[in-house]
């Protein structure tokens, strides 16, 4: 697993030894092949991107992109009270 961090994306990889991609069940109460479905699902709701690639020893490396949120906050108010924060999300290139 690899978790790295700049000042725009998070990156997470994993991969396993499994050559197939998971099918989701067609059971509604069956666990399984759920997960890689919700993480192509997230990543595309919060503006990211993923690869899925074979790897030679016959599994699949997964990379995931997600944007990372950039924090601005206010100056401090008069009178000394603390200053107040807001999050903003700015997704690069969009």
């Amino acid at each position: 697993m690899l978790l790295a961090a700049d000042a725009y994306w998070l990156t997470i990889a994993v991969h396993d030894t499994h050559p197939r991609l998971p099918r989701i069940p067609a059971i509604p109460h069956d666990d399984g092949g759920r997960g890689l479905l919700m993480v192509m699902l997230l990543t595309e709701e919060s503006g990211g991107r993923h690869t899925i690639e074979p790897t030679p020893e016959g599994g699949k490396h997964i990379v995931v992109h997600l944007p990372r949120p950039i924090v601005a906050t206010d100056p401090l108010e008069p009178g000394g009270a603390a200053a107040e924060r807001r999050i903003e999300t700015h997704y690069p290139g969009r």
